[in-house]
């Protein structure tokens, strides 16, 4: 008996235009998308680019805050609204493109988008109150529930209420 052995060729990849490796996009000269970038990123499910989303507006939020308050000398409560406000933003693109890849427009969306964030935030500061006052937990843990009570509920009010494709 012969064993065969079967020699596939291998398609050759070619770095792309910001050094990633694509093999479609390097014949097409199609420029990518500032999405498109992440793109192995867009695989995970979409509760965990939520998340990562979270992280990043989390930084962008906390450096305005710093940055205000150090550089701009600004009052700790102005810095904390500049903070929110660039990280809202930052969190409703990063949301908008990235974790639902949504198309609804921009403009029917914006105000549910702010909505849900603001009753996110009233089910944190319910869940902290009743974490500490009612429950007796430490500070730490009922901020813990607190964030952990926020994702859930901007999660899911943004994937069943904003985002929502078909509207």
């Amino acid at each position: 008996m012969a064993l065969r052995v079967q020699i596939r060729k291998r398609r050759r990849l070619s770095p792309g235009r910001h050094g990633q490796v694509n093999s479609s996009r390097a014949h097409s000269g199609a420029t990518p998308k500032p999405f498109e970038l992440i793109e192995p990123l867009a695989r995970i499910g979409p509760s965990l680019r939520y998340a990562l989303v979270g992280c990043v507006n989390t930084f962008v939020g906390l450096s305005v805050i710093f940055f205000c308050i150090g550089w701009v000398a600004m009052p700790s409560i102005a810095a904390n609204a500049s903070g929110y406000a660039v990280g809202l933003f930052v969190s409703f693109l990063l949301n908008r493109n990235f974790t639902f890849k949504s198309k609804v427009p921009i403009e029917s969306v914006v105000g549910r988008f702010l909505t849900i964030m603001l009753l996110a935030f009233c089910v944190n500061v319910l869940v902290v109150l009743a974490a500490t006052d009612w429950l007796g937990f430490g500070d730490y843990i009922a901020q813990i529930l607190g964030v952990a009570s926020y994702l859930i509920a901007g999660f899911v009010g943004n994937s069943l209420f904003v985002f929502k494709e078909g509207e």
